[in-house]
């Protein structure tokens, strides 16, 4: 059982903001349409043309600012309101149903996500550390210490004199 204890004001307020420039967009070009294209085409004058044409544009421009602005004072006013229901009646119980299949995806992702960052960290540890016996996290052997790996048949290279070939003249 969750509860609901309080609402961020501002987060509230910019969310209802945000909206209210999309609002105000689909508005403004309902309008930029309905005053430039259907008023000149009534019949009307070059005076009352212009003034369509000016007034689709202001109607554009204007619309996504002042819905923007009053969508947000509206959310500040009911983020202060609601929080001050929340704490009159202690919170709002939310009844949310986590079924299995859910939880089980997110303890498998949250497995998965966190392996390669150990193997990762552990790798860098190995290639940085100055010790020459240090143990590959990813190889397995049957004995993994370092001396039976420096023994391991698979492991020793037999390393040839070095000869230096001078060229003929």
């Amino acid at each position: 059982m969750a509860k609901i204890q309080r609402f961020k004001v501002m987060n509230l307020a910019c969310f209802l903001g945000l909206f209210g420039v999309f609002m105000g967009l689909l508005f403004g070009i309902i309008m930029f349409v309905l005053t430039s294209f259907v008023g000149v085409s009534a019949g009307s004058g070059l005076a009352e043309t212009i003034y369509n044409k000016i007034a689709g544009w202001m109607y554009l421009l204007l619309s996504p600012l002042i819905g923007g602005i009053l969508y947000f004072l509206l959310g500040l006013i009911v983020a202060l309101i609601i929080n001050l229901i929340l704490k009159i009646i202690k919170g709002l119980e939310l009844d949310i149903d986590l079924t299995e299949s859910t939880t089980s995806v997110d303890k498998t992702v949250k497995s998965i996500s966190t392996k390669p960052a150990n193997t990762i960290k552990s790798l860098t540890s190995v290639k940085n550390s100055k010790n020459p016996l240090a143990v590959h996290p990813l190889k397995s052997t049957k004995d993994s210490s370092p001396i039976s790996q420096m023994t391991n048949s698979k492991t020793t290279q037999k390393i040839a004199p070095k000869t230096s070939v001078k060229p003929a003249i």
